[in-house]
């Protein structure tokens, strides 16, 4: 399937949305076989995907235009593309428009409706399973990994606040691109394609987080929670070989004490952690990047005890440094 053909696919009415264009303000039949809990005497329906998914991690699925989606919980991660026009929501009781080319990431167990969506609005929904942003996204990153997983953790912990990220309209066309091969590749289905679409949303949540990450300094500047650890976190990763805690606390205005409890409280990891996790993706890169000796790498990165670098690497990757260059794909 080329772009074109599913841009003429997403524009097509679908049986829902020639329904709601024949019986306007008619809720749909299909409500009467979704459960329903009830919270702070709210009726709110639960969207599972078990049987979508199967056995799969995703779903992905077109929002219909022309209705209301009332107020309702899903038991997956959603992240909403707006691919054309715009969309309206309500978030845990926050109104929430997004344009064209804003993605927006819904955490599991959000209270979250949408408003009738129009002619020209076309919103494209991924569904995931919260085990793949662990199992799957997580595990194939190196060193964006306390970044991710910061970012991740806030979100969680933001289920009593927004419980969701919004990620603003983006001139870069990657992201697009990455969400129209998912796409095409969902409708067009061949061999591998589990494989494939699982790669592509490796590829997807990276451009957010990316995303996230470059703009963090104009959130930061509007008081945004998330924000400053990210930019601290980057900071640290961007110079994680002289990095210490005065230097870094310096950097962000912080006394090193009060620095080292932002982190710890903020990423659950100490800051001497930090830079270890980063050495070591680091040497990893090396190891498999490079022919430099496991001895030079060591002094490169700032060991000069080379016990404690053999015993870091090997509590960081199950191996010891020989064992995982030898590893490496040629």
């Amino acid at each position: 399937m080329t772009v074109d053909e599913l841009r003429r696919r997403l524009f097509i009415l679908t049986p829902s949305e020639r329904f709601h264009l024949d019986h306007p303000g008619t809720r749909s039949k299909r409500y009467d076989h979704i459960d329903i809990v009830r919270r702070d005497g709210r009726k709110l329906y639960v969207f599972k995907f078990d049987t979508i998914m199967n056995n799969h991690n995703f779903s992905m699925h077109k929002e219909s235009r022309y209705a209301r989606i009332p107020p309702h919980i899903h038991t997956v991660i959603e992240i909403m593309y707006v691919y054309s026009g715009s969309c309206t929501q309500i978030i845990n009781g926050e109104r929430v428009v997004l344009g064209e080319g804003d993605a927006c990431l819904v955490d599991a167990d959000t209270v979250h409706e949408i408003l009738p969506l129009g002619n020209d609005d076309i919103v494209i929904t991924l569904d995931v399973r919260k085990q793949f942003f662990t199992e799957g996204f997580l595990a194939q990153l190196s060193s964006q990994g306390v970044v991710a997983r910061f970012l991740m953790s806030s979100l969680a912990h933001r289920r009593q606040m927004n419980g969701y990220l919004v990620f603003a309209r983006q001139e870069d066309v990657e992201l697009r691109g990455v969400i129209q091969k998912l796409f095409c590749e969902y409708y067009d289905s061949g061999l591998c394609s589990d494989e494939i679409i699982d790669a592509y949303l490796i590829i997807l949540l990276s451009y957010l987080f990316r995303i996230y990450q470059k703009h963090a300094a104009r959130f930061a500047n509007h008081g945004t929670a998330m924000a400053m650890p990210a930019l601290i976190l980057s900071y640290i990763e961007d110079n994680c070989v002289t990095a210490t805690l005065r230097s870094t606390a310096k950097a962000f205005g912080f006394h090193p004490n009060y620095l080292s409890y932002y982190i710890k409280k903020n990423t659950g990891k100490t800051f001497k952690d930090i830079i270890i996790d980063y050495r070591m993706a680091l040497a990893a890169s090396y190891l498999h990047n490079t022919d430099m000796s496991v001895v030079a790498l060591a002094h490169e990165l700032g060991y000069s005890n080379l016990t404690f670098f053999y015993e870091k690497f090997k509590k960081s990757y199950g191996m010891s440094p020989r064992e995982y260059r030898m590893s490496s794909p040629s």
